[in-house]
């Protein structure tokens, strides 16, 4: 459908038609809402009158529809998930990057994108918490421009790709052709405090190929999948007799495969610098570099010990625990982070309190405080110090990008330090044959981080003995190291890494956004210097559409807050409206405890068995646990509820909560064969039936009154086990 041109447009692969002029306004409207004819009408009549201004006047836009046919997805579109209440996103920021690179590469300088967060906006279907602006309905603009090398030497095929939500349907909104998305990520930084949803509608983000390694480049002639599907149809019709197209298909089939759900397959220890790789390698290989790092980190240490002991001269003839030097050596950069003193007079900015690592063995046992923190004059004086030493550079000609690590030593010295006897350095094997990419990342972070574990480290190539990318405080950082920092409102980020800050990160445990003010602060000087810019990117679930996506568990936020719901997973097929009903108001029924007036009235949220129609078979105790391995990830709250045909027979319920490992033993048979659940102290499911109208009451009391789950029931001859799907043979002698 060409709205300004008549000719029919020339049709490249997958059905995408080539942009009519590329002198003109070009722009491709990517359908992946399955609008209806009238729908997509209003919206195409609406982009026009968008790029007029008030009096009707302005530039015109030549607009192309293109509905992607599934194999030009970048990724897949499998109808159902591994997990029985999780799902594919045909919108999602992955599949946005893909489409941008093909419309790209067919000449358009504009791509707005239907997606089903819109669809639901005009049709009226909107979640209250979900819409942004009432009085119009909101798109996806997509604009990339072309990455010009730092050295400004010669052009390359390097692009960067943004996405952000406009808003169409009423007149004085802004022309959607003027929105450039060039979000820099020093400006996410200073707006660290923005949760997801502002930042998706007001900033929009950069995207990345998500196939591809950490900071990679994007190219508009190659995605990671164009990649792996030449280099695997090479090596299939090499290594067998089949047909063309049949190698195509299992191709396709070995990319969109749902992968493994990942695990740790080793335990890690909070008192060592844990390192993760990202990449396959052998025993002998990782115990070679981890006896290089560990080398470094010890000499690294020693000379902090060093430091420490010429810097800051213990107090009183005590040794070893020793006070910050004089407040001029203070360094602004680090200002939310000074302790408590015994008073309690001097918190920092942001309220937050240095929690000193506990190690097994220190240089000395002293338990003095910090000295407390500083005054307004102080930090000025410093902002001043920081402006004239900047200057000083800038008129000098030379970087003080150099002295960013004696400004840490002090910083690191003017704090109460305890230096452990010993910093082992543990890396953790990548257990897969292939090295992470962006998506991998995300996933596997989720994992370390749900284990308390911030920031999280990881080695993103191999090294060795010699490398001269060991040394601690290289500037710029490595290309060995990155670390996944983590701040409020889902904003997290990784950026490169050298073992110096590892190390003084794993001594003092900063505020969770330190890093990203030292980020921002190294940035800034970067771009003042004309210097390269720290390499850094914004971590942002590219399996994730660009909209918040409500889970199926999730409760209305405008239901009454006087109201107690209960979830209840609901795994048969072959219930009928009536038996649902039944045992829904057997859940919302006051229990026996519950028979006070004054408590608050239940209600019955029911998530559905979505496993296919009617014939489909009732879910199993393998469903329950994936429907609790999900629940599990998103961080809800045990114990969980099922109903099956026989809640429809005695008006109960299943209820499931974790079950845990008892001997040093069989947590060593266990951590063997971990692999789906981050928690390798978790053996499986225990679980029994409840009446219906008890479940609300035993929630509570395990989640307010910690009454232990085995104490619910008179007899714990009751309670059942279910062995997790990824340990069997793990008990076999």
């Amino acid at each position: 459908m060409d709205i300004e041109t008549a000719a029919a447009p020339e049709i490249l692969p997958y059905g995408l038609p080539r942009a009519s002029d590329p002198d003109q306004n070009t722009l491709l409207f990517i359908d992946l809402a399955d609008l209806s004819v009238d729908e997509e009408a209003k919206v195409i009549s609406d982009i026009h009158t968008s790029v007029k201004d008030t009096d009707g006047n302005g530039s015109t836009v030549s607009i192309q529809v293109w509905r992607p046919p599934k194999s030009a997805f970048l990724q897949p579109l499998a109808h159902k998930h591994k997990y029985a209440i999780k799902k594919y996103f045909k919108d999602s920021k992955a599949n946005l990057y893909g489409f941008a690179v093909l419309a790209h590469r067919a000449g358009y300088k504009f791509i707005f994108v239907a997606d089903d967060y819109m669809k639901r906006d005009i049709r009226g279907e909107m979640d209250p918490s979900e819409r942004f602006r009432p009085e119009s309905y909101f798109g996806v603009m997509i604009y990339i421009e072309l990455q010009v090398p730092q050295d400004g030497t010669q052009a390359n095929d390097h692009i960067r790709v943004f996405a952000r939500r406009c808003a169409l349907g009423k007149k004085g909104n802004r022309n959607i052709l003027n929105l450039r998305h060039s979000v820099e990520f020093v400006d996410i930084l200073e707006r660290d405090w923005l949760d997801i949803f502002e930042q998706l509608f007001n900033w929009g983000v950069e995207l990345h190929d998500p196939s591809r390694e950490v900071f990679t480049p994007n190219t508009r002639a190659m995605t990671g999948r164009d990649e792996f599907k030449i280099a695997a149809e090479e090596a299939l019709s090499e290594s067998t007799p089949l047909p063309t197209e049949l190698v195509n298909q299992v191709v396709d089939w070995l990319y969109d495969n749902d992968k493994e759900i990942f695990g740790i397959p080793s335990l890690f220890r909070e008192k060592e610098l844990n390192i993760f790789l990202l990449f396959p390698s052998t025993d002998n290989e990782r115990q070679n570099m981890q006896s290089a790092i560990q080398q470094r980190v010890d000499r690294y240490i020693e000379q902090l010990k060093k430091n420490h002991q010429e810097m800051c001269p213990p107090r009183g003839g005590k040794g070893g625990h020793f006070h910050g030097g004089a407040a001029g050596e203070h360094d602004e950069d680090t200002e939310d982070h000074e302790g408590d003193d015994d008073d309690d007079d001097d918190d920092d900015e942001d309220g937050e309190e240095l929690d000193y690592p506990e190690y097994p063995d220190y240089a000395d046992g002293s338990d003095d405080n910090e000295d407390g923190g500083e005054s307004e004059e102080r930090e000025e004086s410093d902002e001043s110090d920081e402006s004239d030493e900047d200057q000083g550079s800038e008129l000098s000609g030379q970087s003080s990008d150099s002295d960013l690590d004696d400004q840490s030593d002090k910083q690191f010295h003017n704090r109460c330090v305890r230096f452990p006897a010993k910093l082992p350095v543990r890396l953790i094997p990548w257990k897969y044959d292939r090295v992470a990419n962006r998506i991998d990342i995300e996933r596997y972070w989720k994992l370390i981080h749900g284990r308390f574990v911030c920031p999280v480290n990881f080695l993103l190539s191999p090294t060795g003995p010699g490398d001269p990318f060991l040394e601690p405080d290289s500037m710029p950082p490595t290309p060995l190291f990155g670390t996944v920092y983590h701040g409020g409102g889902g904003f997290k980020f990784i950026s490169r890494n050298n073992i110096g800050r590892m190390v003084r990160y794993a001594m003092i445990c900063h505020c969770h956004m330190h890093r990203a003010f030292e980020l921002q602060r190294e940035m800034k000087r970067a771009r003042r210097l004309q210097l390269p810019l720290p390499e850094a990117e914004l971590l942002y679930q590219p399996e994730q559409p660009l909209y918040l996506d409500s889970p199926l568990w999730k409760i209305d936020p405008s239901h009454n807050h006087h109201t107690a719901v209960i979830l209840v997973f609901f795994m048969a097929s072959s219930l009928s409206a009536d038996q649902k009903t039944e045992i829904m108001k057997e859940v919302e029924t006051p229990g026996e405890c519950e028979a006070d007036p004054g408590i608050f009235t239940k209600s019955c949220h029911m998530i559905p068995w979505t496993d296919g129609g009617k014939e489909a078979a009732d879910g199993s105790l393998g469903d329950i646990w994936k429907v609790f391995c999900e629940l599990q990830e998103e961080g809800c709250r045990l114990p969980y509820f099922f109903a099956d045909q026989q809640s429809a027979i005695d008006r109960t319920v299943v209820i499931v909560d974790k079950d845990y490992i008892s001997s040093k033993d069989e947590k060593a048979k266990i951590c063997e064969f971990t692999s789906s659940v981050g928690d390798p102290h978790l053996r499986g499911l225990r679980y029994s039936r409840i009446e219906g109208r008890e479940a609300f009451g035993i929630w509570d009391d395990i989640n307010r009154r910690e009454v232990a789950f085995e104490d619910i029931f008179e007899d714990e001859s009751q309670i059942q086990t279910h062995a997790r799907t990824d340990l069997t043979g793990a008990f076999r002698a």
